[in-house]
C-alpha cells in the first residue's frame, strides 16, 4: 500500500459515498496525506463535546458526513514506505432522533445553545428529541518508529493506557466504508448494491499493510 493506492481509495470514497458527504477536505502535501492546517496530537482531559467542537470548528477532518460526524485519514510516506498513520471517527456529542433542522430552528428560536446546554447539564433537550450522549473518538493508529508497544493498533478516546493491537493497517476505503457501515443511513444499503461499489471494495481489500505485532501483546486483531 502506497501513495498511488491510497490517493485512488480516496477518489472512490468520493465517488461512492458523495451521497453521505457534505464535505470533501484531504489534500496530497509533500510526503504526506492530510488536510489543510493540519494539527497533531489529540485532546486529553477534554469533555468529547468541546474536543469535537473545536476540531469541527478548525475543520481538521478529511470527510465531513451528512449527519455532522467526521473522519481524519493521515498518511505520512517516506520513499515507498508508510512511516505513520492515524485513521480515526468523531461522531456528533449529540444524538438526534427528530428531525435535525427542525430542533436546530427550536434551538434558535428558544436563544438555547446545544452545545453549551451539553457542557453544562441543562435539562429539556430530552423532550425535543435530543439526547446526550457519553461519547468519543475511535482511532487506528500506525507509528514505524515505536518499539515500546506495537506499531499499530486501535484506541477509544484519549484512553492511552488500552491499545488494541492490530496486524494490520487499514486502508482509506476499508477504514471509511466500516465506520459508515455502521451507521445506519439508508443511503448505504443503495450504494452498496452496485456493481462497481462490489469491484472496488474487493479491491481495497486487498491493500493493506502488514505490521508486526509487539511480542508481548496477548491480545491483538487479525484475520
Amino acid at each position: 500500500m502506497d501513495f498511488q493506492y491510497i490517493e485512488r481509495a480516496l477518489r472512490d470514497i468520493n465517488s461512492h459515498y458523495s451521497s453521505i458527504l457534505l464535505e470533501s477536505n484531504h489534500i496530497k502535501e509533500n510526503s504526506q496525506i492530510t488536510w489543510p492546517n493540519y494539527r497533531a496530537g489529540i485532546f486529553s482531559k477534554t469533555v468529547y463535546g468541546s474536543e469535537y467542537q473545536k476540531l469541527i470548528d478548525s475543520k481538521q477532518y478529511s470527510f465531513l458526513l451528512f449527519d455532522k460526524s467526521f473522519i481524519q485519514m493521515f498518511y505520512e510516506i517516506s520513499g515507498q514506505e508508510i512511516t505513520k498513520a492515524k485513521l480515526a471517527y468523531y461522531p456528533v456529542p449529540l444524538k438526534i432522533s427528530n428531525a435535525y433542522n427542525d430542533i436546530l430552528e427550536s434551538a434558535e428560536e428558544s436563544g438555547l445553545d446545544i452545545m453549551e446546554d451539553l457542557f453544562f447539564g441543562v435539562e429539556s433537550w430530552v423532550d425535543k428529541g435530543i439526547d446526550v450522549v457519553n461519547t468519543s473518538h475511535i482511532r487506528l493508529d500506525y507509528d514505524s518508529k515505536v518499539d515500546s508497544h506495537s506499531k499499530c493498533h486501535l484506541q477509544v478516546g484519549a484512553i492511552n493506557d488500552i491499545r488494541i493491537d492490530s496486524e494490520k493497517l487499514l486502508n482509506p476505503f476499508i477504514f471509511f466504508d466500516w465506520i459508515v457501515s455502521k451507521l445506519n443511513f439508508k443511503e448505504y444499503s443503495d450504494l452498496t448494491a452496485k456493481a462497481q461499489y462490489k469491484q472496488d471494495k474487493t479491491f481495497h481489500l486487498k491493500k493493506y499493510l502488514n505490521v508486526e505485532v509487539h511480542p508481548e501483546s496477548n491480545y491483538y486483531l487479525s484475520n
